[in-house]
């Protein structure tokens, strides 16, 4: 009789817990999060996510209590937090930004690409050939749009059209307002205004295509010089794309941690650079030769910064992954189960936590100061976690369902967290 009441007993309170799990997502949550774009690699960066995130813990028992790592340390000689020091880790977890977190993956090379004919090529050809329009979808997908490549700062820029034909136009400008002269007093301004043909672009992986230019002609020779309205013209090559030879076109949702690190810095999201699967939201062109690299603008919704993008992918990715695992302890059958899917629950917020803690590091990297003050509040928060997790477990310690109350609880706690800390970046 007694062993059937505390079978009894241990249901309902995993019923309860299991609400308070599912309960989650709407746990006081404030922050506002972008609508993100559907890729075609949506599905692959979930998979990805579930599996390096969470996937750790298939094969690591998560029976035990989870450790109080920070247990009588001082802030000052506590590790940094990322948070680092969490209770509730779970066996073999590290948070100190050398983990398997998605952010810590070495990128990767663009996959390989066929070889490019040696002599030089011609813009495709009309044709109604099935492989020939297949293989100008790229240029229909971009026809209409405008690639840019600025430093972001200054007078610079180049704007680029590609048509459907695989015909190109664009210009150059960059004004110099403090060259002037007497015959020149308006100042100084290098510009080309050209167009041309590339050739017919190849698969260079799921995401990019390549190609080359096929031919190129200005408006004014570079080189040339003139004055007009008080103004000294320098005629010049279209800047960025000079001395070009490969030219891949990268497509919306191509891992940006797979991309050359020299487009992701001219296009601006090389703090991000390291969140694992994060999508790039926009086409890019890159000029591998040169190492320059063009990019239309966002389309949907207001522009928002590659941090505040990421921060909102990550937390996207997390909540789905919350959402299939809470499912799965739902229908598990022992307390093994239940111990082992809650300990995934709290990886998948944790593993999330800490990703948006390096986008972070890198957001308040000016001033030093503010991004200190955050550090501090980090480490009174892993205290607080700590403390709270201890709490939860002790009427349970020693029995087999302590591990899962305190995964649950720890995360609870640091999904709130994760919500917290995305408030940060604009």
């Amino acid at each position: 009789m007694k062993r059937e009441h505390e079978k009894m007993k241990t249901r309902c309170l995993w019923v309860l817990l299991l609400a308070a799990a599912v309960a989650l997502a709407g746990c006081g949550r404030k922050y506002e999060k972008k609508e993100l774009p559907q890729t075609r690699t949506t599905q692959a960066a979930e998979k990805y996510h579930l599996e390096t995130v969470v996937g750790s813990a298939q094969e690591t028992s998560v029976q035990e209590a989870p450790k109080d790592a920070a247990a009588g340390e001082s802030p000052e000689t506590q590790p940094e937090p990322g948070p680092e020091t969490d209770a509730a880790s779970g066996p073999g977890q590290e948070q100190d930004g050398t983990s398997s977190q998605p952010g810590d993956t070495a990128a990767a090379e663009p996959e390989s690409r066929a070889e490019l004919p040696q002599e030089s090529g011609s813009v495709l050809p009309p044709s109604d050939s099935a492989a020939e329009a297949e293989s100008m979808i790229p240029f229909t997908d971009v026809a209409g749009k405008e690639f840019y490549f600025s430093s972001g700062a200054g007078a610079w820029y180049t704007v680029l059209h590609i048509q459907e034909d695989g015909t190109f136009d664009g210009h150059y400008q960059d004004a110099d307002m403090g060259d002037a002269g007497e015959a020149y007093p308006n100042g100084t301004l290098y510009y080309s205004t050209f167009s041309g043909s590339f050739t017919a672009p190849e698969r260079a992986g799921d995401d990019a295509w390549v190609f080359r230019i096929a031919s190129i002609e200005y408006e004014r020779e570079p080189g040339t010089e003139e004055i007009l309205d008080g103004v000294f013209y320098k005629y010049t090559d279209a800047y960025g794309l000079e001395n070009a030879e490969d030219l891949y076109l990268y497509l919306p949702g191509a891992p940006i941690s797979g991309l050359p690190e020299s487009f992701v810095r001219w296009v601006g999201y090389y703090s991000v650079r390291e969140v694992e699967g994060l999508p790039l939201p926009f086409y890019g062109l890159f000029n591998e030769n040169a190492e320059e690299g063009f990019s239309t603008p966002i389309e949907e919704g207001a522009y928002v910064s590659p941090e505040r993008y990421a921060v909102d992918w990550l937390i996207q990715q997390a909540e789905d992954a919350g959402k299939r695992l809470e499912a799965d302890l739902q229908a598990a059958q022992t307390q093994a189960d239940m111990n082992q899917i809650s300990g995934q629950i709290y990886e998948n917020w944790d593993g999330a936590l800490n990703a948006v803690w390096k986008i972070l590091k890198s957001y308040f990297m000016y001033p030093e100061e503010r991004m200190a003050q955050l550090t501090e509040e980090e480490r009174a928060w892993i205290a607080m976690k700590e403390e709270a997790v201890l709490e939860a477990g002790k009427e349970y310690e020693g029995g087999s369902m302590q591990a899962m109350v305190q995964n649950l609880k720890a995360a609870e706690l640091t999904q709130e967290r994760l919500y917290e800390l995305g408030e940060y970046i604009s």
